[in-house]
């Protein structure tokens, strides 16, 4: 099955939001993974709790239907919006979860950065520092919302909040471990994505 990339550039991310709503529900469906950075903004998942906002700012707040808790968007982190009919990969939900950390992980791994996912603080990490943030949500089988990257991002904006819900998690960007230019690392990383999405194709 061919998996469409789009570069949205930077995006709001309520448009971002909208779009992927519209896009789950159109027949015919098509696999589509769409990378953007947006303007500041914290997101809470469905069930998130306000408290994880340590400090107000003025970065609007935005509640969202994915699943985990609050996070940060904003410029110089690359977020891949994965739009996958989940079941004709012969994948679950949380499989999907996995497979888009390890297409990460195998990124990371061609410039020499060793990471690592944690199964209970779902993500990737870089020596225990968090580079990557996920949240998916389910419609019909299909997967919307993503994987965020971080690139060259404001850490200090993760300050005012406990990320993805904890109070003890620090955040780190890619180009702390290896510069690499905004453009590349959206071709690479998506392609790392459908390197492990064709492998679990061919596996069914």
């Amino acid at each position: 099955m061919p998996i469409l990339f789009k570069d949205l550039q930077k995006t709001k991310y309520i448009d971002c939001l909208h779009a992927m709503q519209a896009h789950v529900k159109k027949s015919p469906f098509s696999n589509e993974i769409w990378m953007t950075e947006h303007y500041p903004v914290y997101t809470l998942g469905r069930a998130a709790s306000t408290e994880h906002i340590i400090h107000q700012t003025n970065i609007p707040v935005v509640r969202t239907d994915r699943g985990g808790q609050v996070t940060y968007h904003g410029p110089g982190q690359i977020v891949a919006y994965t739009m996958i009919e989940v079941k004709k990969f012969g994948l679950q939900p949380l499989e999907l979860v996995s497979l888009l950390e390890n297409a990460t992980i195998s990124f990371l791994a061609t410039l020499q950065i060793k990471a690592l996912a944690n199964p209970d603080r779902r993500g990737v990490y870089i020596n225990e520092q968090k580079v990557a943030s996920i949240g998916l949500k389910m419609y019909q089988g299909k997967s919307y919302h993503g994987i965020a990257l971080n690139l060259d991002t404001d850490l200090k904006a993760f300050d005012d909040i406990n990320p993805c819900g904890y109070n003890d998690l620090k955040m780190t960007n890619l180009n702390q471990h290896y510069p690499l230019p905004f453009q590349l690392a959206k071709q690479q990383w998506f392609e790392h994505m459908v390197v492990q999405l064709e492998k679990i194709q061919h596996e069914h």
